[in-house]
């Protein structure tokens, strides 16, 4: 026979205790886990940036056009596009080489002994509730010598 006392211990209130913890627990566990999700998508995006810069920046030194981008050029851009989301048409310009900080160049034709600066620039979202921070913009640069049967 079951006493009054044991009737109370009854675990169909435990088995509600447990779902309340776990409905609030599982919220937590799925934030993080998106958040996770979301931080690997911008370290993709900025390999993929800076990855974009170096192709292009090896492309646009041994092909160079004479004031804007060579077809070569234009169709690696067009292929970086496809695999970087939000890639912009990257910016380029010659610096000397003893233009350590690429304060100054042109967007002319380098020459002997110079390098090719590629800036090339991205948006990033993210869509969990890091998106509270907005857009991200994101940039990656990359330089390269000329080489020398190219410069002329």
């Amino acid at each position: 026979m079951k006493t009054a006392m044991q009737s109370h211990r009854d675990p169909v209130g435990e088995r509600g205790q447990a779902l309340v913890e776990f409905s609030i627990s599982i919220i937590v566990f799925l934030m993080l886990l998106m958040a996770v999700f979301d931080f690997g998508r911008a370290i993709y995006t900025n390999n993929g940036l800076a990855q974009a810069a170096r192709e292009v920046a090896r492309t646009a030194s041994v092909y160079q056009g004479k004031t804007d981008w060579s077809d070569e050029a234009k169709s690696t851009i067009a292929t970086q596009k496809g695999l970087v989301p939000g890639l912009t048409l990257p910016l380029w310009k010659c610096v000397g080489s003893q233009d350590t900080n690429d304060s100054a160049g042109t967007t002319e034709k380098c020459r002997e002994n110079s390098y090719i600066v590629v800036t090339a620039r991205s948006t990033y979202t993210p869509i969990s509730l890091l998106g509270f921070l907005g857009t991200i913009n994101l940039e990656a640069k990359s330089r390269i010598q000329v080489p020398l049967s190219q410069a002329k």
